[in-house]
């Protein structure tokens, strides 16, 4: 359903990013919640965690679109960690998501 970017042969599983421009999100809010009470962030390194915490604390953001989001028929898509996104960014930088004739297949890189 995308770009591999990385593959964790322990785990047997690859990640990958898609190429889809999905509609805009609103400003996020927090549900009712005072500061001190604000989501801590388990991992910096598994996105999907981190995306399933805050989408539950976050109305109306990007954690919640990708926990809705079906795109060619797979629905586990979640906003990467830190770690995650080195590693896409490493991936872009070194030309990883290029097509047969060496062009971008990302073009709009935020």
């Amino acid at each position: 359903g995308g770009l591999i970017f990385d593959v964790d042969s322990s785990m047997g599983v690859g990640k990958v990013v898609a190429i889809y421009s999905g509609p805009p999100t609103s400003s996020a809010y927090m549900n009712d919640l005072s500061v001190d009470e604000y989501p801590f962030v388990e991992t910096q390194d598994d996105g999907m965690i981190n995306t399933q915490l805050l989408s539950g604390v976050y109305d109306n953001s990007v954690y919640d679109v990708a926990m809705n989001f079906s795109h060619k028929g797979f629905l586990d898509w979640y906003v990467p960690s830190i770690t995650e996104a080195f590693k896409l960014a490493d991936s872009y930088i070194n030309l990883k998501f290029r097509d047969e004739f060496g062009q971008n297949i990302i073009d709009n890189w935020v």
